[in-house]
């Protein structure tokens, strides 16, 4: 799987990102990625803060457009 074109993100903020748009939540990106739940939490506040969007869905749209 390649990683999106995401400005501004970590490597690892782009992987979940991108695995959030290939359709996984938050245990799923997690045991993919061998990380903890809570871990995956905090990245995807990150990833949230850094494109200043709001939803996981909102993610998932402007991860898309890049």
């Amino acid at each position: 799987m390649s990683r999106p074109k995401t400005s501004g993100l970590t490597p690892r903020e782009a992987e979940v990102a991108g695995l959030l748009v290939f359709g996984l939540m938050c245990r799923g990106i997690a045991q993919t990625l061998y990380l903890e739940p809570g871990t995956v939490r905090l990245h995807l506040t990150h990833i949230r803060r850094k494109l200043v969007v709001h939803t996981a869905a909102e993610i998932i749209q402007k991860v898309e457009a890049l």
